[in-house]
């Protein structure tokens, strides 16, 4: 195995390529070899151990409030309702208050005197479909103040945009460290939000971060929220790992006979056969999958890998090839290409078109690091 920045020896050159198409300006530098590295692990890969359950303990407020009917994230039709707080406040109540954005808005209602011995209530009358935001807030005698937000569909809820972003450039220990990782990451998060993701529904892992457990809990938390309809992704730059399947990484035998897997920061191997088991449970037919390291498209090299209905996956390079970091670019090979310059810059408005603007960049510096792409989405897969 090749430490660090000696994958190669002598002097290569890096071709920036500043382009809106296919048609290029070439700017070539000249790089030393310590310029570039290739995803390669100079540390031992384990087995994903079982993780823990943690638990947490919280006492009760003196300031409580709680937005009660409609409940959170209920779907309704237009008609009238009886909007029910509950409040609490140990030193006095001064006021509580309801506030409804959406269609059709309103600004800070006084209901303290609407209460039925259990509840505050308000009466509401909505005739526009769409997404409502009904906010409570209690105030207390000494003027300290808490709030409450449900989120109320009228009509049908729309589809959901959810996302887990991980990226490892610094890997425990220093053997095994790269450079840009984590930056591809970045760039994908800022793609997610310019395209509307919620802030809140982006779980992002960087670097330290990005060890198993966290890793295994943000799936766990994607999992948990998305719904079917909803626009899912799964983003992962940094090292990837191949072993073969005698070593029992999974319970299924490939075709090629290896597993393919990403590295966690404390190297831990999350192999295809596991990923496959946890992304059953994804109920969305909208998941694009982006993998950005070495043997990545091993993900869905056999028919039975991650690949399903309505789902797209993106890959640096073949299951028998290596992905690469360059210094100078601020990203790696296959992100600068793919994400930075393709989706971020929007000479890409898919994931289908980022991987065919990507493609001959990534091979024009690299011919044995072909970016892969798995289609089985219908039309083009915008984020």
């Amino acid at each position: 195995m090749n430490r660090r920045g000696s994958a190669c020896l002598g002097v290569i050159l890096l071709s920036l390529i500043i382009a809106s198409s296919y048609t290029s300006i070439v700017s070539t530098l000249v790089l030393p070899t310590s310029a570039k590295k290739r995803f390669h692990l100079n540390d031992e890969v384990k087995y994903l151990a079982p993780l823990g359950e943690r638990g947490s303990n919280s006492k009760g407020p003196p300031l409580k409030v709680e937005m009660i009917f409609p409940d959170d994230e209920s779907t309704l039709s237009q008609g009238y309702y009886t909007v029910l707080v509950s409040a609490y406040a140990k030193a006095g109540i001064s006021s509580v208050e309801l506030k409804i954005e959406g269609p059709e808005s309103t600004g800070w209602t006084d209901i303290t005197p609407n209460f039925d011995g259990t509840y505050y209530t308000h009466g509401w009358i909505v005739g526009t479909d769409g997404t409502y935001y009904l906010t409570a807030r209690v105030t207390d005698s000494r003027g300290k103040s808490k709030q409450d937000t449900n989120t109320v569909y009228i009509g049908s809820k729309p589809p959901q945009k959810w996302a887990v972003v991980i990226g490892i450039a610094d890997y425990q220990g220093r053997d095994s460290d790269l450079w840009h990782p984590d930056e591809d990451a970045k760039d994908m998060e800022r793609e997610l939000l310019e395209e509307g993701y919620p802030e809140a529904n982006i779980k992002v892992l960087l670097n330290r971060k990005a060890k198993a457990q966290a890793i295994v809990e943000a799936i766990d938390w994607l999992i948990g929220n998305e719904q079917a309809g909803d626009i899912v992704v799964f983003f992962f730059s940094g090292h990837g790992y191949r072993a073969p399947d005698s070593e029992g990484w999974d319970g299924d035998i490939e075709d090629d006979e290896y597993d393919e897997m990403i590295v966690t920061h404390d190297f831990i191997g999350l192999p295809d056969g596991w990923f496959r088991q946890k992304f059953a449970a994804i109920e969305s037919t909208d998941f694009a999958l982006m993998f950005g390291s070495c043997h990545s498209g091993g993900m869905f090299d056999d028919d039975d890998d991650l690949q399903g209905t309505g789902r797209i996956i993106a890959a640096a390079c073949k299951a028998d090839q290596y992905g690469w970091d360059y210094l100078l670019l601020g990203n790696t090979l296959w992100g600068y290409w793919f994400v930075y310059q393709g989706l971020l810059a929007n000479n890409a408005n898919s994931v289908e078109s980022a991987y065919e603007y990507a493609y001959p960049y990534v091979v024009a510096e690299q011919p044995y690091s072909q970016p892969q792409l798995y289609d089985n989405y219908s039309g083009d897969f915008g984020l």
